[in-house]
C-alpha cells in the first residue's frame, strides 16, 4: 500500500516542472515562446488551483474517495497528453489548455491519496507514511530536471534545433505510470476494506469544506497563511528562473543546468522525511519556518549579486544549496503548524484554503518577473527579479516574527513546543506546496 501510494504522485511532480529545465528551448525556434508565454504555461496550471482546493473536498465526499482519486488522476493524465500534443504539434494554445487541465486534476488526486494514506497509517506510523511519500514523490522532480533536456537534445530538427514533442510524451508516460499506482491503491484499498466488512474510504468531518469554519480562524493561522503565500512565491519562482540564470549568468549549457536546477529538489528528497520526525521531536515550528524565510532570501541575494561568468562556474552552488534547505524546512514546519492554529473539525478547510491563497501567488508572481523582465536594459540580467523575490522571503520573515510573538504572547507557544501527546501533522504532498 505505501509503495503504490509513493509512486502515485510521481507522475503529477514530473510533469508540473516540464516547462522549468527546457525554458531555453521553448525560447528557439520553432517554438519561440516569449517569456510571457512561457510563464503562462505556469499561470494556467495555478488557475483552477485558486478555487479548487476549497470545493475538492466537497466532490471527493460525493463521489467517493476511490472513483474521486482515479478520475482525478485520469484527469491529469489526460492533461499532460494535451500538453505533449501541443508540443509535438508546436500549438502553444493546446499546450496552455493540457497545462489546464492538468490542473483541475494535480491538487485534488494529493487530497484523495492524503486521505486514503490517513486511513491505513496511524499517529506516527501517519507522519512516516506522509513524509516518505513526499521523498519520492519529489524524485519525479528530480528526473524532469535531468531527463528532459537530454531527451529534447537528442531531438533535432532540419535546422539542428531541439524539439520538445518525445520529452513531454515521456512525461505522459510518467502519468500512465503513476495511474496504474492509482488503480492498484485503490485496488488493495477496497480489497481491504472489503475483507474487513468495510465500505468505501469517506472523508471525515474535519476534512470537509465550509465557509462558516472561516470565521472561527484566529490570527495564527492567517500568519501562516500569507506565510506560505509570500515565502512559496519566492521559493517557487526562485525554482522556475533557476535554469535560465544557471545559462545566461553562470555560464552553463541546458543540460547541465537541468541537472543542477534540481539540486533543492535532491535535498527535499532527502530532507523531508529526516525533518519530519526531527520536528516531532524538538518542535520549533515557529523558529524553523522564520530562519527558514531568512534563507530563502539570502539565496536570492546571492544570484542578484553575484558576477555572469562566461565560462560555467559553480558558484551557484551556494544559492542552490541554501535555498535547498530552506524550502526542504519550511516546508516540513509549515504545513505541519496548521492542525495547531484552528478546531480539529477545520483542519481540512485550513489546509485547503491555505492552499487556494498558496496558489494565488503562483499566479502572481510569474506575471510580476515577466514584467520586471520586460523592462531591465538586458532581459538575461535577473537582478531585479531575484530582489523582488528576496523582498517577497523578507516579507514572509516579517510575517513569520509576528506570528512568532503572537504565539508566544496569545496561545502558550503551542507552535514552538514538542507536541506530548498524539502529533498532529498534516503534509499537503502538492508539487507547489512541498
Amino acid at each position: 500500500m505505501l509503495v503504490f501510494g509513493c509512486f502515485f504522485l510521481m507522475g503529477s511532480y514530473f510533469c508540473f516542472d516540464n516547462p522549468t529545465p527546457i525554458q531555453t528551448i521553448l525560447e528557439q525556434p520553432p517554438y519561440n515562446l516569449s517569456l510571457q508565454q512561457w510563464a503562462a504555461l505556469f499561470e494556467v496550471y495555478s488557475l483552477p488551483n485558486m478555487i479548487l482546493p476549497l470545493f475538492g473536498g466537497l466532490f471527493l465526499d460525493k463521489v467517493g474517495m476511490r472513483p474521486g482519486l482515479l478520475l482525478f488522476t485520469i484527469v491529469l493524465t489526460i492533461g499532460q497528453f494535451v500538453f505533449a500534443l501541443g508540443g509535438l504539434k508546436n500549438n502553444f494554445l493546446l499546450m496552455c489548455a493540457g497545462r489546464f487541465i492538468f490542473g483541475l486534476g494535480g491538487e485534488s488526486m494529493t487530497v484523495a491519496q492524503s486521505t486514503i494514506t490517513s486511513v491505513w497509517f496511524k499517529g506516527k506510523e501517519f507522519s512516516f507514511a506522509m513524509g516518505l511519500t513526499l521523498s519520492v514523490s519529489r524524485l519525479g522532480s528530480v528526473l524532469n530536471s535531468l531527463v528532459l533536456p537530454i531527451i529534447c537534445n537528442n531531438h533535432l530538427n532540419a535546422e539542428g534545433y531541439p524539439l520538445i514533442g518525445a520529452a513531454l510524451f515521456v512525461g505522459f508516460g510518467i502519468c500512465l505510470f503513476s495511474l496504474a499506482c492509482g488503480v492498484l491503491l485503490v485496488v488493495t484499498d477496497w480489497y481491504a476494506d472489503k475483507k474487513d466488512g468495510k465500505a468505501d474510504v469517506a472523508m471525515k468531518d474535519d476534512e470537509k469544506f465550509r465557509f462558516s469554519d472561516i470565521k472561527s480562524f484566529g490570527l495564527s493561522y492567517w500568519l501562516i497563511t500569507f506565510s506560505c503565500l509570500a515565502v512559496y512565491m519566492c521559493c517557487l519562482n526562485y525554482l522556475s528562473q533557476t535554469p535560465k540564470i544557471l545559462e545566461v549568468q553562470y555560464g552553463f549549457s541546458v543540460a547541465t543546468a537541468g541537472a543542477l536546477y534540481g539540486v533543492p529538489y535532491y535535498m527535499s528528497a532527502i530532507l523531508s522525511p529526516i525533518l519530519g520526525i526531527v520536528i516531532d521531536k524538538v518542535g520549533m515550528r515557529s523558529a524553523m519556518i522564520t530562519s527558514s524565510s531568512i534563507l530563502c532570501m539570502i539565496a536570492c541575494l546571492w544570484n542578484a549579486f553575484a558576477p555572469t561568468y562566461t565560462e560555467p562556474s559553480y558558484m551557484c552552488m551556494p544559492s542552490l544549496v541554501i535555498l535547498g534547505l530552506g524550502y526542504s524546512i519550511y516546508g516540513a514546519a509549515l504545513w505541519s503548524c496548521i492542525p495547531y492554529t484552528v478546531p480539529a473539525r477545520c483542519v481540512g478547510t485550513a489546509y485547503g484554503l491555505t492552499t487556494a491563497i498558496q496558489n494565488i501567488g503562483m499566479t502572481l508572481g510569474p506575471q510580476a518577473i515577466t514584467q520586471i523582465q520586460g523592462h531591465v536594459a538586458n532581459p538575461d540580467d535577473y537582478k531585479w527579479s531575484m530582489i523582488f523575490l528576496a523582498g517577497c522571503a523578507f516579507l514572509g520573515f516579517l510575517i513569520n516574527v509576528w506570528l512568532m510573538y503572537n504565539d508566544f504572547k496569545n496561545c502558550d507557544g503551542i507552535l514552538y513546543k514538542v507536541d506530548k501527546g498524539t502529533t498532529v501533522t498534516e503534509l499537503m504532498t502538492s508539487p507547489t506546496a512541498p
